[in-house]
Order: structure tokens, then sequence, then C-alpha cells
């Protein structure tokens, strides 16, 4: 009988862990889990090869994943790094058990699939087919209406079906989302203090945007809109790497409901930026501009983010030049 996978066997055996020198993690690392939707059953039998657990062989390149088991909890771990990417919690029944909850940080399209490739693929053999790596523009639109709507609900609503997927990749930031106008000028409005240019702006009618924005130690939650002569400006980072402590999604899904809550009164615009505040339209300026004022020179703009759009520019100029990410 095959021996039982664990991570002392794994960090002893010099077969398995020797040209790596890693440990397996019991942790996720970077970027906060998601949950995943992932339901399947497995009989007692399946259930003994589960927790058997799976090790790579050194040979194959193609075989990256270490399965194991402790307790009631499925761990999958990438044999390279001993990053954990995957955890799947079983429960118990009289015909062997089920899937009680499923989460990952893994990156790529169709993670419930890819997650039934491993398991009962790769640890129990059977010929279930590896999903593909790409996903089509399709796909992507409604994956991040799936990951919008699942964060907050409170805007399904606020959001047409005809959306598009859009995405810049490449330039110091990073965006993707879904847009009601594609080639609308979206980059001029996604800085942290972009409220006021949007305000400014020529925005179509009807226009909406919901993005979430890679800023390097943060992701942000934006979303635009304009309806008649009413605009809906709202940006807040829902994730914050490195150093937060916080439960961010919380504190934006509350900031939101308060964004939406002055909409719904009437309120002719609704600008909200996290670090600013709201925006003050009479004062042309949001409640805490003055707290950290950007340097200018003589002659400049005299526009606060002016730096921040030109940054922006090679974002949104990557985007036409490659095209969506299909």
């Amino acid at each position: 009988m095959a021996t039982k996978v664990t991570r002392e066997i794994w960090g002893k055996d010099p077969n398995r862990a020797r040209d790596f020198g890693v440990s397996l993690d019991l942790e996720f690392g970077g970027p906060p889990s998601a949950s995943i939707r992932y339901e399947d059953s497995f009989s007692i039998i399946e259930m003994e090869a589960i927790e058997r657990g799976h090790t790579p062989q050194l040979i194959d390149v193609d075989d990256d994943w270490v399965l194991w088991c402790e307790g009631d909890t499925l761990y999958v771990n990438q044999r390279t790094s001993g990053s954990l990417h995957f955890r799947v919690r079983l429960e118990r029944t009289q015909a062997g058990a089920s899937v009680a909850a499923a989460e990952g940080n893994y990156h790529r399209p169709h993670l419930a699939q890819f997650l039934r490739f491993l398991i009962r693929g790769t640890l129990l053999g059977e010929d279930v087919p590896c999903p593909p790596e790409q996903l089509t523009k399709e796909e992507r639109r409604e994956e991040m209406r799936s990951l919008f709507l699942s964060r907050w609900p409170q805007i399904e609503s606020r959001l047409p079906e005809s959306l598009e997927y859009v995405a810049a990749s490449g330039g110091p930031r990073r965006f993707m989302g879904l847009v009601s106008a594609a080639r609308a000028p979206v980059w001029r409005w996604l800085f942290s203090r972009g409220g006021g240019r949007f305000l400014e702006s020529d925005v179509p009618d009807t226009f909406t945007a919901c993005l979430v924005q890679h800023r390097g130690n943060s992701e942000n939650l934006i979303l635009m809109w304009r309806k008649g002569s009413r605009r809906f400006w709202f940006s807040s980072a829902w994730v914050v790497f490195l150093y937060n402590t916080e439960d961010r999604l919380a504190i934006v899904s509350d900031e939101l409901d308060r964004a939406l809550e002055r909409w719904d009164r009437g309120d002719k615009v609704v600008i909200y930026g996290d670090h600013w505040g709201w925006y003050d339209v009479g004062k042309g300026a949001f409640e805490n501009d003055d707290d950290q004022p950007m340097d200018r020179t003589p002659g400049e703009s005299a526009h606060r983010c002016d730096e921040d759009e030109r940054r922006m520019t090679s974002a949104w100029d990557e985007y036409y030049r490659r095209g969506p990410i299909e």
C-alpha cells in the first residue's frame, strides 16, 4: 500500500523534496483566498485514495501538485514553491464524503473545473480533461460580473446586462472590468482623485463602468456612471497588500452603501474616494485634499491629478496596441 502523504514525509523524502528544499504551507499567502463553487462527493474507496494523497514524479514536469489530507481537509500545494493554492473541507457521510467548502487563490480560469481535474484526474486517476487556461472574452465578462456581484451584491441593479469586458495590461497600473462604451477614455478617471475629472469630462450619456484596478500595493473597486445630468463615481481599495490588517472588503461595502444612499435620495453628483472623502462640487475639491497636497511647479496644470493621468496613458495605449485579453 502506498505511504500516506504528510507534510513530514514530504520534507524528509529526498526523492520528493530534495531538489526544491521547500515545505508545504498550511495557509494561503499573497492575495486573499476566494470561495470556489465546487460540488462533489466521494465513495468510501475514493476517500481512501484521497486520504493517501498524491506526490508528483520528479521526471514529470507537467505534474506540479501535491495533494494531501490532514483531518477532514484536503490541501493542494504547488511542489516547486510549497505554496498552498487550494483547500477543500470534506464532510463525512455514510457513503464516504462530500465537499462542504472549497477555497483557493490560484490565478487561472475555471477554478472549479481545474480543482475537479486535480482531485478526480490527478489523485483518483479518472479521465477528466484539464480546463483551458484562457477564457474567451464572453467568459471573462461573465467571470467579472460574478466577481463583482459576489462581493458587492448591492450593485446588481446598477449594472446593465449589456456591459462589455475591458482590460488594460502593462504600464504602472492595470485594470479590468465591465464598461458600457469600450472606447470611452476610462483611464482619465481611474486615479485616486479621478472623480473630479469625471465630473468635468464629456461622458457619454448612460455610461457605466465597474472596474478593478491594480495599483501595485492595492486593488481598488471603481464604479462610475452617468444618468442624464447626474454622475456617480466611487473608488476604494478592497485589498491592500503587505501591511493591511483591516477587513477592507467590509469597509468598502459600507462605504459603497453610503454612496448609494446619497444617489438613491436624489443627489445630483455623488463622488467618493477612500483617501480623499466626499467631493464638494461647490469647492471643486475633495474634503481631504489639503491633507496631502501635490507639489506643482509654475506653469503646470493646476489639476492635482495630471501626473497620474500621464502615468495611466501607457496602460491605455498598451490595451489598444495589444487588444483585449482573449
